[in-house]
Order: C-alpha cells, then structure tokens, then sequence
C-alpha cells in the first residue's frame, strides 16, 4: 500500500468547506449571497469597478453562467447597493454599509481561524495552494498531462 500523501484534494476541500460555511452564515445574517459578496468586495475596496472585471470575476473565478452574473449584478442595482457610472459600477452608500459590515465580520472570523498559526506557515501555505491551483487551471485549459485520464 502506498504510503498516505501529505496533501490531498480532500483536505484542501473539507478546509474549503469548512471556512466557506462560517462565510455563508456571515452572509446570510446580512442577507447577500456568496455571488453578491464577490461583487461588493470587487467594488468596495477600490470604491469602484469596471463593470467588465466584475463579471469577469463572476464568470471566470466563480464558474457562473453570463445570464446569473448579470443576475447578480441587477440584484445589487435594485436592492440599491450597487450603481453605475458609465462602464463602472459604484456601491451606493447602503452598499458602502453593507460592505463594511461584512468586511468587519470576515475580518473577525480571521482572527480567529488565523490567529497563532505563524507567519512562516501561512506564506508556506500561500505559495502551495497557488501552485495547485495554477496545476489545476492548467490541467482545465488541457496543458497538463495529456495521459492522465
């Protein structure tokens, strides 16, 4: 029997899951959903977002379809956290709220999670997620191993 590798998908996944479930009950307590965060967090800290980037982020990194991007987008717009300005979209000043509100709670949760694990380890494990990841996205586009099946 081969020996137990140090690191498998299923870690990273239950780690994933773990940390995405404290997240989704943050969310629900302020009513957005995982989508509309991304939004609010691709807007909120510059202030202001191309609208292109934002769903590109939504499309791209979220895996959603164009039609429940731009779903997400108008949720925000009529809720009246979300504006536009041209080719830009703005958080409104409930959506500045919003944003704060949450940020503040992410913030919080990461102390805790976070808090007393060194510095050293977190950069560690930085750089090996990012590989895998940039493995993964590669084996997606079909860079990777051509035999692997």
């Amino acid at each position: 029997m081969p020996p137990e590798p140090a690191l498998t998908g299923q870690d990273i996944g239950a780690t994933e899951l773990a940390l995405r479930a404290l997240l989704d009950r943050l969310l629900a307590r302020h009513a957005t959903t995982f989508p509309e965060w991304v939004v609010l967090t691709s807007t909120g800290t510059p202030g202001r977002a191309g609208r292109a980037v934002v769903e590109q982020r939504l499309t791209g990194t979220l895996r959603l379809d164009q039609p429940r991007a731009a779903a997400t987008l108008s949720g925000l717009i009529d809720a009246g956290l979300l504006a536009t300005t041209g080719d830009d979209l703005v958080l409104t000043p409930a959506g500045v709220e919003r944003f704060q509100v949450i940020r503040d709670g992410v913030a919080a949760i990461t102390d805790r999670i976070y808090g007393g694990l060194s510095v050293d380890d977190l950069l560690t494990t930085r750089r090996v997620l990012t590989a895998v990841r940039e493995r993964a996205d590669a084996e997606l586009a079909g860079v990777g191993s051509a035999g692997a099946g």
